[in-house]
Parts: C-alpha cells; structure tokens; sequence
C-alpha cells in the first residue's frame, strides 16, 4: 500500500507545453529554455499571462549558466564535433531579439554600434582543448570554462 501525504499546498498552478529542450536555466524571474530549433525561449515566471519571446543562437546548445552579476547567458553550442563557448548579452529584453544579433569574438577589435537601439550581442570565446563545462563565479561574474 502506497501512502500520498501532502507537503506543500500551492495555491496556483500555470502549465504550459513546450518542446523537449536541449537544456535549460533560471535567470532570477526568467525560465530559460534551449530548444533543437537554435533559439532560446525566455519565459517571465512573474507574469504568466504574458507572451515569452525567444532569441536566436547560432548552434544547437548543449549547457548554458547565466551570471547575475554580468547579467549575461553563456553557453556551449555544438555542430558537427565542433564545440563553442558563446555568451549572450541583451538577451533579456525582447526589443533586442527582435533585432539583428551582433557577433563578436573575444580578444578581437570590432566596431562600435553607431545605432543607440539595444542589440542581441553574441561574443564568441576561443576556445583549443574540448569543454567539459561551465560555471561562473556568483561574486565577480567571471567565467570559468
């Protein structure tokens, strides 16, 4: 005989549907959720009537950490046996999806935006031996791969 015994009463439940994701995270109020189509869904959990945006990333991602001090989300992408460390800032604000990504590399010079509008920026780490994962530190945001 199985007892059921109650724990925790909530007292509301929002269930919604989504593909099988690649991996997902929490981003303080933000549910960040990598699906097989090389975008990432952003989900407010303190509105839930409103509608969640996605941005796109340029490999199917494999693990992702976000940094709440540099407020931005890295992640490993794979393609082929290719793995990249990629890190995405702006990725919040559903006006910077909408407009074009801006890609950098890290250690490179790349030109300024002349535009004010917020972009969705990916900057791209170089990285030679094969990533086992990733963490950052909660106190300076520095990232350790």
């Amino acid at each position: 005989m199985v007892r059921v015994i109650s724990a925790h009463h909530f007292t509301s439940q929002d269930v919604t549907c989504c593909q099988e994701p690649c991996s997902s995270t929490t981003a303080g109020d933000f549910l960040l959720l990598a699906s097989p189509l090389h975008q990432i869904e952003v989900r407010d959990l303190t509105i839930t009537s409103a509608p969640s945006h996605a941005f796109p990333t340029v490999d199917l991602v494999h693990t992702m950490v976000y940094s709440v001090v540099g407020r931005y989300l890295a992640t490993v992408e794979h393609r082929d046996n290719l793995t990249f460390v990629r890190i995405y800032i702006n990725w919040w604000s559903p006006e910077a999806a909408n407009q074009p990504m801006r890609a950098r590399i890290a250690g490179r010079v790349t030109p300024a935006s002349s535009q004010e509008e917020m972009h969705l920026e990916m900057i791209e780490l170089g990285v030679k031996d094969k990533v086992t994962g990733l963490a950052v530190c909660p106190a300076t945001g520095n990232l350790l791969v």
